[in-house]
């Protein structure tokens, strides 16, 4: 149910201006006489209201105006939730993802948690692997030692603010050969705009886009990269992987191969 890094010093990502990225917190606050709607603040259609001398004349509209009842009124909650509902249901749909881990040869673990935010991170903690072993004293691994072995990245949610667990995400990724890849374009990004998210999304978000290349010895691919940089950076520093795109100067694919040719 945690979708967003808890506020103040204790957040567990990489989050460092809140102000700025903390879009998915935005909704609409209804500001009413005192906190009550009035009649003018009506959320009708103009064709179903009637002049407002004609109105105040009807028992509906004396009682529908009745202080006295207005925990009964509802006209102007839609105000106050309707974003947040939208809001609410596109996060918890990213928190449900499937993380998945996968082992391979040699122990290492390819992970891609989808779009899975601060709370499903969390969670992979508060249990060992398998979570029924069979036979019942097979051997158990944490999420601490499939992470100290991950060697490739799919990074969170096109590398947004909530979706990269910090100490116990990306920091116990400790293997020599780490590389991640972003499915991002960062101007489409931007122009996800709003009234209170001028900028646009910050993805890949900076800070977390800055830890990622120290991490992984600037071995990043990203949908929009430079492909050129790219290939040099992993001809420098190839990790565990080949590296390979497909044919032209504007490439649809990069495919990475593990382990690398002999």
């Amino acid at each position: 149910k945690q979708l967003d890094p808890t506020t103040g010093g204790g957040r567990e990502v990489y989050l460092t201006t809140p102000d700025e990225v903390m879009a998915l917190d935005s909704t609409l606050k209804f500001q009413g006489d005192g906190g009550e709607v009035t009649l003018e603040d009506s959320p009708f259609s103009p064709r179903f209201e009637s002049p407002p001398g004609q109105a105040a004349g009807f028992s509906t509209a004396k009682l529908y105006a009745d202080k006295t009842a207005a925990n009964r009124r509802i006209d102007g909650e839609w105000l106050g939730t309707a974003e947040n509902l939208a809001l609410k249901i596109d996060g918890d749909v990213n928190n449900t993802s499937l993380a998945l881990a996968l082992e391979i040869s040699g122990g290492h673990v390819l992970l891609f948690p989808a779009d899975a935010q601060v709370g499903n991170w969390l969670s992979w903690h508060d249990q060992k692997y398998p979570n029924n072993p069979i036979p019942p004293d097979a051997p158990q691994i944490t999420a601490t030692d499939l992470l100290n072995r991950t060697i490739f990245y799919k990074v969170g949610h096109h590398a947004s603010h909530n979706a990269t667990l910090r100490d116990l995400g990306l920091e116990l990724m400790t293997s020599p050969h780490l590389t991640a890849m972003i499915p991002v374009v960062e101007e489409t990004a931007k122009e996800q705009k709003s009234k209170n998210n001028p900028g646009g999304w910050a993805m890949p978000y900076g800070d977390l886009y800055a830890r990622l290349n120290v991490k992984t010895r600037s071995r990043v691919l990203r949908g929009d990269g430079r492909i050129n940089d790219e290939a040099k950076t992993f001809k420098a520093s190839p990790g565990l992987f080949d590296l390979a795109y497909a044919p032209g100067s504007d490439p649809l694919w990069v495919e990475i191969t593990t382990p690398p040719k002999a």
